[in-house]
């Protein structure tokens, strides 16, 4: 199998998951990313937003309102929740006027985990702003609620936190869940326009870390223009240079930034190396946008293979015992009682799942790394797989995926691995680069996803996984990059 036949694709995920211990978590599992800013104290009626122009405003359990100009309705036009509670509660008005006051009476409460509230109405490639209030004066400060990718908002104290989006559909959909019943009073959603491109938060995304150096594998690079709001920035003209210069080829801009923001680029490259990606805002005086974009041009091969007619492969590609499976791993999910992979032996092609455990069937194995000793992941140097069978066991295949660091839970793949042999005996099969540099950075989880062959159903025996590799070094540590 020749590396221009298959190529080794690592995507870089962007979004994570946010977990809070108590309270409410949003995600949003339909929708574009929203901005959020800061958990803000309820103080009066200025904390109400007028910025852009009112799309609706609506409350659940309250008093219709209006406040700061703004007039809130009861939901369920256009703000849509899948369940809970709606209650009117009382607590001390206080400094609060009445207005106010009766809009943060009502409550949604009992929004279980899986429950959603839907915003409709929406225009995609329209910039909008969010604004939602959780209040109850009954509870103490140590009820929270957290919305994803924003703050902690405390129950007790009452707060309220803005959030900016561009929709991608007329629809966007938040999902509640993971802690205790979350607390809800109004949402507000307001069209806003977009300001000045702000070279921070502007992203520069390579749809992968690695394509082969052969001026026909190709990564994708996406610029997407933001404001200070995080709201998108379109009709602007872009263009994108790599550090490498002219080694690296670089396509004509998709056009000039779309109603998402958005500009892409195809790279390409002959040269084995690393180049940076940087883009620049040509319109707005050349402004250069503080994200860049790495983009490695390698020669990594999936799936290299060795075969032993014998019962063991010879020396030097041996088993280890001392891999980041066996030294390195925090949890596994997946193994079958009495089908695990050997740790440091490869075994031989007569013994089977019951005279010697081995990864069988259609097994899929996942091995949290243990990112307490290695906060910043494990750089990965190679894969190897082994297998041994008596049966003419043809065309093996599994795939490998990966999660990073960042966002340990989203799992990328690298891409499938075939053994393909009719015969009896020993295989290896290798993910490596031949240059010896790193295929993988900053990794907290591997994936080995067996598929079935055909043969009997019973899918692939493979002996011993074994992953090379070592700790991410810290962030300052003077290091030679892949």
């Amino acid at each position: 199998m020749s590396t221009q036949q298959i190529k080794a694709k690592m995507k870089r995920v962007l979004h994570g998951f946010m977990f809070g211990t108590v309270g409410l978590l949003a995600c949003a599992t339909q929708a574009a990313p929203i901005t959020w800013g800061p958990a803000t104290n309820v103080v009066d009626d200025s904390d109400v937003s007028t910025n852009g122009v009112l799309q609706y405003a609506e409350h659940w359990g309250g008093t219709d309102s209006t406040v700061n100009g703004v007039a809130f309705t009861a939901a369920g036009t256009h703000v849509i929740k899948s369940g809970g509670e709606t209650a009117t509660v009382a607590w001390d008005q206080g400094a609060f006027s009445e207005a106010y006051y009766g809009l943060l009476r009502g409550i949604w409460y009992q929004a279980y985990p899986g429950m959603t509230v839907t915003l409709n109405s929406l225009e995609p490639g329209r910039n909008y702003q969010i604004q939602i209030w959780a209040m109850d004066k009954r509870y103490s400060t140590s009820q929270y609620q957290v919305i994803f990718g924003g703050p902690s908002l405390s129950i007790g104290t009452g707060q309220y936190a803005v959030g900016t989006f561009t929709a991608d559909a007329a629809t966007q959909v938040i999902t509640f869940g993971s802690g205790s019943a979350g607390i809800v009073n109004a949402v507000q959603v307001r069209e806003v326009e977009a300001e000045a491109v702000d070279p921070a938060t502007s992203l520069v995304v390579a749809s992968t870390i690695f394509v082969l150096a052969d001026g026909a594998d190709t990564a994708t690079v996406t610029v997407t223009l933001r404001d200070s709001n995080g709201a998108a920035v379109s009709n602007k003209v872009v263009t994108l240079s790599s550090s490498r210069g002219a080694t690296d080829t670089i396509s004509a801009a998709s056009g000039p930034s779309s109603a998402f923001g958005t500009v892409t680029f195809s790279v390409t490259s002959m040269m084995p190396g690393t180049a940076v990606f940087s883009a620049t805002d040509v319109t707005d005086g050349n402004l250069a946008l503080t994200q860049t974009a790495a983009v490695k041009f390698g020669t990594v091969v999936v799936g290299a293979q060795q075969f032993s007619a014998g019962d063991v492969l010879p020396s030097p590609i041996i088993a280890v015992s001392n891999d980041l499976l066996e030294t390195s791993v925090s949890s596994v999910t997946g193994e079958i009682a009495g089908q695990k992979p050997r740790n440091g032996t490869t075994g031989t092609a007569l013994e089977n799942s019951t005279q010697d455990p081995a990864a069988t069937e259609l097994s899929t194995l996942t091995y949290n790394l243990n990112l307490t000793a290695a906060p910043r992941g494990y750089d990965i140097t190679e894969i190897r797989l082994f297998s041994g069978w008596s049966d003419g066991r043809a065309g093996q295949s599994y795939r490998i995926s990966y999660s990073l660091a960042e966002t340990p839970a989203t799992f990328v793949d690298v891409g499938t691995v075939s053994a393909l042999t009719t015969a009896t005996g020993s295989l290896l099969t290798r993910t490596y680069d031949l240059t010896g540099a790193k295929i993988l950075k900053g990794v907290a989880g591997l994936r080995f996803t067996m598929i079935d062959n055909g043969y009997a159903g019973s899918g692939t025996v493979f002996r011993e996984f074994d992953v090379l590799g070592v700790k991410t070094p810290p962030k300052g540590t003077m290091i030679q990059i892949f």
